[in-house]
């Protein structure tokens, strides 16, 4: 979708989104067009985020085939999968009534979740990337880890000759190479 995107829109600046929780994706949606990725489910699970500690678990324990869409219709969502989803899919696959599904979707909020702890009967948001969390860390140590790997991923693609990270250190977005060089310094 993104390339279909970018040459559709040239000259557009394009966020990716969806997906992204490492330091090769964002490598990866640069090289297909993207000028930045959004890392929601990432940073969820940072330690400055204000979300429940029930949340974050479920977050950590969760991997990719434990998230699904729900809310066709009415504003789809990536939930990992719990009683709520579950509900959700079966008035989805039995052609369940428009307000039947929309009363089911609108009765149980994030909030619960996110505030209260709820994370077994309600929405617990989340992408496909919550496969690739694994820790709950601050949020400039999840900076640091993400220019890192960005580095390592463009600096091994084949056709990256010796020194390429120097040339990669110079062609990296202002954000990256900003506040404290968090790029490895130049040998």
């Amino acid at each position: 979708m993104l390339r279909a995107v970018a040459h559709a829109v040239p000259g557009m600046p394009l966020i990716a989104s969806g997906g992204f929780a490492d330091g090769q994706g964002l490598a990866a949606a640069l090289a297909l067009g993207a000028g930045a990725a959004q890392f929601g489910t990432r940073f969820m699970a940072s330690t400055e985020v204000n979300l429940h500690p029930n949340y974050k678990k479920a977050l950590l324990r969760a991997a990719v085939e434990d998230t699904r869409t729900v809310g066709h219709g009415l504003g789809v969502i990536r939930a990992v999968r719990n009683a709520f989803t579950e509900r959700m899919a079966a008035l989805e696959t039995s052609s369940g009534e428009l307000d039947a599904r929309r009363a089911a979707f609108t009765a149980f909020s994030l909030k619960m979740a996110a505030h209260d702890g709820d994370v077994t009967n309600v929405k617990v948001e989340a992408g496909q990337s919550v496969s690739l969390v694994g820790t709950v860390i601050p949020v400039v140590e999840i900076v640091r880890r993400l220019v890192e790997e960005y580095v390592a991923a463009v600096t091994e693609l084949p056709r990256c000759a010796p020194g390429a990270e120097t040339v990669v250190r110079t062609l990296s977005p202002p954000m990256l190479s900003a506040p404290g060089a968090l790029l490895p310094a130049t040998p």
